[in-house]
């Protein structure tokens, strides 16, 4: 048993080094674990009351590795570190008032749901300071939606892929939707914001035929999948590109009209598949239920009686969600679907302010400095048009790992180029241990 325990420690020992040196791994191992788990669900271990998967472990070592990358020497006195250092003192101590008044079972369940904010900004944000890794960042995005897009085409094939929720000792938990999809929101909107890097890059740099048939892709699987949420982040991001870069609007027109030709010439042959299409689409684009119990929810749950100490601070974490939610007939014990409700519930007003601003500091110094970013591969305004997509997606649901890391690394990016009120902005407390 010693022994074992020696092992596990030691590769424990060995993943937080590895992590905390090479930064585009950890983006890889983000990206491949969760695209699994889109493809063969979340394969969960139940022990006791815990319920343990490889995200977990992930997760737990690039906390680890983003503690270790900070230096704390190179702290700055920047707006960013105080926005950043600001947050995460709300949330550790939410965190510790949870473990204070509740098991460490329900706080960790709990706030299983938040860390993904903390570990984009403990880890991601440090995202090394060199032209060529934030490239490969966006290459490795763009290959991850490419994947994505592969399971989709998997799924309707016949092949028993996507469409889960997770697995839970041996059980197939599968989407309790009516409409087939193969991808969950979150992962629909990774595929959403990968256009317009790979747009980005197909007017801006030198590119091969693939760049264009992907972006094709993309869009395509984004109607087809039928996510209203994703279609609101595409509408606003392309709305948003018209002020920010002309160029990638009237090509995304481009690309958008010849799909839309090839859907009409394959539909004009098949009139089942027409009808069926055509059906479902006019039912997701005016069925307004989901969103009116959203809404519903949001008022459920700020409404409850709190103090003007969980209003500034929020509850502890592990204090549960339950609230009224009379579509189920009963009490529910889920977290609200509102990026900002649900911060506001465990770090306060003071935390989801701090978030807030973290969200749209990279647009504001861009529209501030139009030549600020010059790291920010392939294009500035491809990184401030998917921080608007993510922005968008946190009005209907809570932001996930891999969507929030890319407005961390935006922040960490974007900072290196600005002289800020507070000081020097030139790094996160972390900088690189060696390669990055």
């Amino acid at each position: 048993m010693i022994l074992l325990l020696a092992a596990v420690l030691g590769i424990y020992v060995w993943l937080v080094w590895l992590l905390a040196r090479n930064f585009l791994l950890a983006w890889i191992l983000v990206l491949t674990v969760t695209c699994l788990n889109f493809a063969f669900g979340t394969i969960a271990i139940v022990l006791g009351r815990i319920h343990l998967d490889p995200l977990d472990l992930l997760y737990f070592c690039l906390l680890s590795a983003g503690i270790v990358r900070f230096r704390f020497q190179d702290l700055k006195f920047s707006t960013l570190n105080l926005l950043v250092g600001g947050y995460l003192l709300l949330f550790a101590l939410s965190a510790a008032r949870g473990l204070a008044s509740f098991d460490i079972t329900s706080v960790g369940t709990e706030g299983r749901g938040l860390i993904g904010e903390v570990l984009a900004l403990v880890y991601f944000a440090t995202i090394p300071h060199d032209r060529r890794t934030v490239k490969r960042v966006v290459i490795a995005q763009i290959v991850y939606s490419a994947l994505l897009v592969l399971i989709c085409i998997l799924h309707y094939a016949g092949v028993p892929i996507g469409g889960l929720v997770g697995v839970t000792n041996g059980q197939k938990i599968f989407e309790g939707d009516a409409i087939d999809r193969a991808l969950p929101a979150s992962a629909v909107a990774s595929i959403e914001l990968s256009i317009f890097f790979a747009a980005s890059w197909a007017v801006y740099r030198k590119h091969n035929r693939w760049v264009h048939w992907l972006v094709g892709l993309f869009i395509a699987v984004v109607i087809v999948l039928q996510h209203r949420t994703v279609w609101a982040m595409l509408a606003i991001t392309l709305a948003s590109a018209g002020f920010i870069d002309s160029k990638i609007l009237r090509y995304l027109w481009k690309i958008g009209g010849g799909i839309a030709l090839l859907a009409c010439i394959v539909l004009f042959g098949s009139i089942g598949l027409r009808a069926k299409l055509i059906g479902e689409l006019r039912n997701s684009a005016t069925n307004g239920d989901s969103l009116q119990w959203r809404i519903a929810g949001w008022g459920r749950s700020i409404s409850d009686d709190q103090s003007p100490l969980s209003v500034l601070i929020g509850l502890p974490i592990g204090s549960g969600y339950v609230r009224l939610d009379s579509s189920a007939g009963g009490y529910t014990n889920y977290p609200p679907h509102n990026e900002i409700i649900n911060q506001y519930l465990r770090v306060g007003i003071l935390g989801a302010v701090l978030l807030i601003l973290l969200s749209i500091r990279p647009i504001y110094i861009y529209f501030r400095h139009p030549d600020s970013g010059s790291l920010l591969y392939p294009t500035p305004a491809s990184w401030i048009l998917v921080t608007i997509g993510v922005i968008v997606f946190g009005f209907p649901y809570n932001y996930s790992l891999e969507l929030f890391a890319l407005v961390a690394m935006a922040n960490g990016l974007i900072d290196m180029d600005v002289q800020e009120p507070l000081g020097q902005s030139h790094s996160l407390p972390s900088r690189i241990l060696a390669r990055g």
